[in-house]
């Protein structure tokens, strides 16, 4: 049916026979229109576009690498995965297949990224210098394990010289995950690296390993050699209350050298995560607020503000500082609250003839609740207690009787005490 109008309206449109007070322009709105309503009735596009990439020469663990394109899943509605097929070849060892699959880490519905690292083919490659010859996809994975390919991109990378991380840890900790980089602040960490990629080690020609919590090795806190490639290396737990960036270094008879990063994130002695969910708890007795007021319309206003002053308590053997609280609810947990802030915008009442009218003021008494989490050594949350913040909030009322004022009209209030407008 919709062909069939657009048809129509180009011929008219053709042969110059507007109706009667019409125009070509409203032919053209018509058109438009009709256009716009075929493009909110396509379907939402499954499988996306992978533009060209810019990546780095030579690839090293850890390294960052970001597709562009179009139509990426974003978690809402799945995930995003780079596939990298082709053959990895090196001087040594040959070629290898390889069908390697990296999950993404989504931006936008046109950005992702991934972190590159070696590994052994088929699912992945880098593991030795050498060369990778192949295509990459940008794969969309519905949350029932549905996917949509795009059209491939060729690529021709290099791996180089990487330092890979095995595993990081707390001392003395057992964690059952084997990359710990968010755990409570300052704790001593064990890190077990190999180095990848130098001339064959031995005991003539060891790796010089240095790990510094500085960008710039102002303060090396730990230098070391080893001759097998992987070494277990502790680094003191000099980073602050928010994040820590470690440097590690190696280097082989000061030509070959490989640097790289890892970020650590802090986690609070205690986190609140609150919902929003609000309950009131307690409403009190409605209060007039205004003198009698006269027929016409009346914007709500109150002849004084109310204050009330919020509280915070808690269940369990725990505390959080205010300024956790303040970040976690969005407010001064102890702070002052007035009735005028905002009570009543954009309220308005008419008194008809012959009447009078006032308007009332009732206070809800709030609860804001929220769990309170604390972290073990490997960053394990554990629900330890509960805040409450007590809050409160004013709602405005209304109402108007025949005769004379005073005597004032009584508020207007339901069988479970909530005052109303009428």
């Amino acid at each position: 049916m919709r062909h069939v109008a657009c048809f129509a309206v180009f011929v008219l449109a053709a042969c110059g026979a507007s109706g009667p007070g019409e125009d070509a322009s409203d032919n053209e709105e018509q058109q438009q229109g009709d256009q716009d309503e075929a493009d909110e009735d396509e379907p939402e596009r499954l499988d996306p576009v992978l533009s060209p990439v810019s990546w780095p020469a030579v690839l090293r663990a850890g390294d960052e690498l970001t597709v562009t394109g179009a139509h990426f899943f974003e978690p809402d509605r799945g995930s995003v995965v780079v596939r990298f097929v082709g053959a990895f070849s090196t001087d040594m060892l040959g070629w290898y297949d390889v069908d390697a699959r990296i999950v993404a880490t989504s931006i936008s519905n046109t950005r992702a990224k991934i972190t590159f690292e070696p590994a052994y083919p088929p699912d992945g490659f880098g593991r030795e210098l050498g060369f990778f010859e192949g295509r990459v996809h940008v794969i969309n994975v519905d949350h029932q394990g549905n996917e949509w390919a795009s059209v491939p991109v060729e690529v021709d990378l290099e791996a180089g010289r990487s330092i890979v991380v095995h595993r990081i840890r707390p001392v003395g900790q057992e964690c059952a995950t084997h990359l710990m980089t968010k755990m409570p602040a300052g704790q001593a960490i064990e890190l077990d690296i190999e180095v990848l990629g130098f001339a064959v080690v031995s005991e003539a020609k060891p790796i010089d390993v240095e790990l510094d919590w500085t960008e710039y090795g102002t303060g090396v806190m730990q230098a070391l050699t080893t001759n097998r490639g992987w070494v277990t290396v502790l680094a003191p737990g000099f980073w602050d209350d928010e994040e820590g960036t470690l440097f590690i270094t190696a280097e082989a008879d000061q030509i070959d050298h490989v640097e790289r990063t890892i970020v650590f994130e802090a986690l609070n002695e205690h986190e609140v995560s609150y919902d929003g969910a609000v309950t009131v708890s307690e409403r009190f007795a409605p209060v007039r607020v205004t003198n009698c007021l006269s027929p016409g319309t009346h914007n709500y206003s109150e002849s004084a503000n109310e204050g009330r002053t919020r509280g915070v308590s808690f269940t369990g053997d725990v505390t959080v500082p205010n300024a956790l609280l303040d970040e976690a609810f969005g407010f001064d947990v102890d702070g002052t609250v007035s009735s005028g802030s905002g009570l009543g915008l954009g309220v308005a009442a008419t008194v008809a003839a012959g009447s009078y009218g006032a308007f009332f003021r009732q206070a809800l008494r709030l609860g804001r609740s929220a769990p309170v989490v604390t972290f073990s050594a490997c960053g394990e949350a554990q629900v330890v207690g509960s805040v409450l913040v007590t809050d409160w909030a004013w709602v405005p009322g209304f109402n108007q009787q025949g005769g004379a004022c005073p005597p004032y009209p009584e508020p207007i209030v339901s069988p479970a005490g909530e005052l109303q407008m009428p």
